[in-house]
């Protein structure tokens, strides 16, 4: 069984999903978006730097069995280049240096995707689902799909461009977003058959 924790935003709800579940699951998967709280849910952003720091000790402890993915919030922290992508509202320029600090005293410990198998079918995880024009689009960049093939984007100049691709559903200027930027509407309107995998993903509201 595979453990899937959707978007956290400063929430505590992982803890008690985990002290029930954690013995009898094979994998934790952490969809991303540690941080940016919602303003009306009334998580302070002190708060949600500690929860995201309880996240970062609880796979430190448990490596073999638990995935921190990437989202579209995390990356802001992470490099420049997508700072223009930030969400001003929620955004926490005034923390930007610390969580950017953890995140670079961590970075073995996140990744843009992780796949499995189980029962014979292919599973892709990642933050926002990778749909088939922005596959299409980098395939020759990225590669066969796999862990080490998707973190590469994050450290080259062509792979950070393609990261930023925001679609129109996002008020982007691409048909489709990226693997932390796709909207699940998007998903609705593209043919996202991604070699013979079934994506699992969180990103948009539900």
């Amino acid at each position: 069984m595979i453990l899937i924790i959707p978007d956290v935003h400063g929430r505590s709800f992982w803890k008690k999903a985990i002290k029930k579940h954690f013995d009898e699951c094979d994998h934790v998967v952490f969809l991303g978006d540690y941080i940016d709280p919602y303003g009306w849910e009334g998580i302070s952003s002190e708060d949600a730097i500690c929860n995201f720091q309880d996240i970062i000790e609880f796979a430190e402890e448990h490596k073999d069995k638990v995935t921190l993915l990437l989202g579209n919030h995390d990356i802001t922290y992470i490099s420049p280049h997508f700072l223009k992508y930030a969400d001003g509202g929620r955004h926490d320029r005034y923390r930007h240096a610390i969580i950017e600090g953890i995140f670079k005293a961590s970075e073995p410990l996140f990744h843009l995707g992780w796949a499995t198998t189980l029962e014979g079918k292919k599973y892709l995880f990642t933050h926002a689902g990778i749909t088939s024009y922005w596959h299409d689009k980098y395939k020759a960049l990225i590669g066969d799909i796999s862990q080490e093939n998707l973190d590469k984007l994050l450290h080259s100049e062509e792979g950070v461009r393609a990261l930023c691709e925001v679609g129109q559903n996002r008020y982007g200027l691409n048909p489709t977003g990226s693997i932390v930027w796709a909207d699940v509407y998007e998903h609705d309107q593209d043919n996202c058959e991604i070699e013979d995998y079934y994506q699992i993903f969180g990103h948009s509201q539900q």
